[in-house]
This record gives structure tokens, C-alpha cells and sequence, in this order.
């Protein structure tokens, strides 16, 4: 069967996409798309109404094409997340007009496999011109088996437990070099000996903490080597979307895959204004909300970064997250960037565009589900 779909894939690449007329296309996707809404009203009703009361930009841009969601089952939606610039986006002269237009192109194509698949499952892998048009390439993974899905969640556990380790121990680490100055004014006075006592205490503890984190983190490495000799195994399939633009806008013209998915061809038809495209920074997506085991009063939050902007241009972003509740009001904002928090810029190569998984954690003991996030941004040209 491998050897099937690896002749299929070769074959596929050397298929030729005729020119399609742009209006025919466009509404050939919309009418796949109504009678992919018109089967799940219910749950775009719901989005609808998240989307209207967030009333925000959407990744920096006005007219962008998905409100912000959540979802707390184990693989949620794809749905963008709310990114709120402070300032406008960054001017089009910071990138080569034909890299503008391949990252225009690559964000279209993102952004209609998020419209389309009802399950996100896909990694970038990389974007030629052909002919004018852009073929954006994709891998989709098969569904998660139960042991898989276990394993990303006890690694997502083990990941926040490395987090907090490495706060208590920076935490302890400051705490002792506060003993160690009292310590110094304290010489020959009756205080030494009670301060020596808590700096050996604390030095103590920060050791335990040190070997903490470093069992945790083989145990996270541990976790991640299974989990890739699970997807070594899982079946995938290429997905090429080809991507055009005309009449002021990108759209997608046809998608090749050996997928049984039957939401792939949705894709088909998806426009953009070019105007409107996201293509600066980073757009954030596949979000949940998880409550810690044993903890009722603690929440952690689970989002994905993509890279929409061009490669080779000299910009960079630093983000925020800010969870808000049932009535828009922010109910924990992530503290201010410090010297640990740098500006981010563009990964160093295409298939890089998707990787990672941002994970951070508050306390909160009200409802879960009526959380929603959106991301506070800044932008400069590189230093």
C-alpha cells in the first residue's frame, strides 16, 4: 500500500492545473461550504455569537475569515484565535513583493483547510510558483489511536509540571540571593546562624528542584520518542492546495490529495480579499482550555502558532495571551514581556511555519468553557 501511495504522490506532483475561471470556482466552494454550514448550524450559531460579542480584529486584519472559538475536547477545531495589533500592521515595503505574494498565497491555503476540516491535522511543508499560481503543500495525519492522544496529554502534564519547576526554582533562586545580602549585613550578629540555616535550606531545595526538572524532562523525551515511533506509523497523505489570485482576490483553486477525507475538497473555492489576507506575523489557532488534574481552581491553555508573513522579511512580533470570560472582561493577561520573552521572527525555513505549541496556565475556578482567548501583539522592524 506504502508503495501505492508513494507512486500515486510522485504522479500527482507532475499533473498540470489548467486556468479555471474565477467566479466558477469561487462559487463552487461556496455552494460546498452552504451545504457544509446548512449540517452544522448548530455549532456556527455558537461561533457566530463568540465572534459578534468579541467584536475584535482578527489577526491584525479587518473582514478576516474566522471568528475565535474554543474547544475542550481532546483535538479541538481549528478556528483562528482574536489577534489584537497595538498599532497598524506592518507597511508591505519590509518584504519583496513576489514573497508578499507567496505568503498571501500560503495563508489562503492555511486558512481554508481551518474553514474546511471539520479536524485539524495537517503540517505545512512548503509553497512554489507554478505558472502564476502557487502550489501550498500540507501532510495530513491519520486520526490519533487512544494510546496517542494518552500520551500527548500526559506530556502536555509533564510539560506544565517543567514550567512550574522552572518558576519555583528561579523563584527560590532569588529568595536565596536575598538570604545571601541579609546574610552579609548579618555577619557576627545574632541573626548568622538563623540565616545560614535558611540559605543551606534553600540551596537544598533548589537542588531538589534541579533534579526534578531533570527527570521531568527525560520523562517528556521519553513520552516524545513513542509518541514519534506512533507516527512513523500512522498513515499520512500529501495535500497540495493550488492557490491564484486575481480580480483583487486569493482564492483557492483546485486541492490533489490521496485523502479519504471528504472535507479536503471543501477547500475549493475559499477567497480572500488580497487586501484583507494576514500575511505579517503569526496566526494562532487550535485552541483549548484544560483543567490540571486535581486541581478545580486551575486552568491551562494549549494554542498553536503558524507564521502567515514572508520568510525574508526583516520584522518581528512579541505576543501576549489574555484569557477573557463569559462577558469579554479579561480574567488573567500574561505579565507584561520581560528579557526571557523576546521578539520572535520568521522561522528559518517553510516547513517551520507551523511548529510548536504555545502552553501556559492561571488560576480560575469558574466554567471552563465560557473562556475565550485572543492574543495582544507588538511588531518592529528586526534589530
Amino acid at each position: 500500500m506504502d508503495e501505492v501511495r508513494s507512486l500515486f504522490d510522485d504522479a500527482s506532483e507532475r499533473v498540470a492545473v489548467p486556468p479555471a475561471d474565477l467566479g466558477a470556482v469561487v462559487r463552487r466552494g461556496e455552494a460546498r461550504r452552504r451545504r457544509r454550514i446548512a449540517g452544522r448550524a448548530a455549532s456556527l450559531i455558537v461561533v457566530a455569537l463568540a465572534g459578534s460579542a468579541a467584536g475584535l480584529i482578527l489577526a491584525g486584519q479587518e473582514g478576516s475569515p474566522l471568528p475565535a472559538t474554543r474547544d475542550e475536547a481532546p483535538e479541538p477545531g481549528g478556528r483562528l484565535v482574536p489577534v489584537v495589533m497595538s498599532g497598524p500592521s506592518p507597511w508591505p515595503e519590509l518584504a519583496a513583493a513576489e514573497d508578499l505574494a507567496a505568503a498571501r498565497a500560503v495563508t489562503v491555503a492555511f486558512h481554508a483547510l481551518l474553514d474546511s476540516a471539520t479536524r485539524y491535522r495537517f503540517d505545512y511543508r512548503g509553497v512554489e510558483e507554478v505558472g502564476g499560481r502557487w502550489r501550498v503543500e500540507f501532510v495530513e495525519h491519520g486520526s490519533l489511536p487512544p494510546v496517542l492522544r494518552e500520551l500527548a496529554r500526559a506530556r502536555a502534564h509533564r510539560t506544565t509540571q517543567e514550567a512550574q519547576v522552572a518558576a519555583n526554582r528561579a523563584e527560590l533562586a532569588a529568595h536565596a540571593r536575598r538570604i545571601r545580602t541579609a546574610l552579609e549585613e548579618a555577619l557576627g550578629t545574632d541573626r548568622e546562624p538563623e540565616l545560614r540555616r535558611s540559605h543551606r535550606s534553600v540551596g537544598e531545595e533548589v537542588r531538589r528542584l534541579e533534579r526534578v526538572a531533570a527527570q521531568t524532562a527525560a520523562e517528556i523525551e521519553e513520552i516524545e520518542s513513542r509518541i514519534r515511533s506512533f507516527r512513523r506509523r500512522q498513515p499520512s497523505y500529501r495535500v497540495f492546495v493550488t492557490v491564484a489570485e486575481a480580480g483583487g482576490r486569493v482564492f483557492v483553486e483546485d486541492v490533489t490529495t490521496a485523502s479519504p477525507n471528504p472535507s479536503i475538497p471543501d477547500a475549493i473555492g475559499y477567497a480572500e480579499r488580497a487586501a484583507d489576507v494576514d500575511s505579517w506575523g503569526a496566526d494562532y489557532f487550535r485552541l483549548a482550555f484544560r483543567r490540571p488534574d486535581g486541581r478545580p481552581d486551575g486552568v491551562y491553555v494549549f494554542v498553536r502558532p503558524f507564521w502567515t508573513g514572508p520568510l525574508s522579511s526583516p520584522y518581528e512580533e512579541r505576543c501576549r495571551a489574555q484569557v477573557t470570560g463569559p462577558g469579554g472582561e479579561a480574567v488573567w493577561t500574561q505579565p507584561e514581556p520581560h528579557r526571557l520573552t523576546p521578539f520572535t521572527s520568521a522561522p528559518a525555513s517553510e516547513d517551520a511555519r507551523d511548529g510548536g505549541q504555545l502552553r501556559f496556565g492561571f488560576d480560575y475556578e469558574g466554567t471552563v468553557s465560557d473562556l475565550s482567548l485572543r492574543m495582544l501583539c507588538e511588531w518592529r522592524p528586526r534589530q
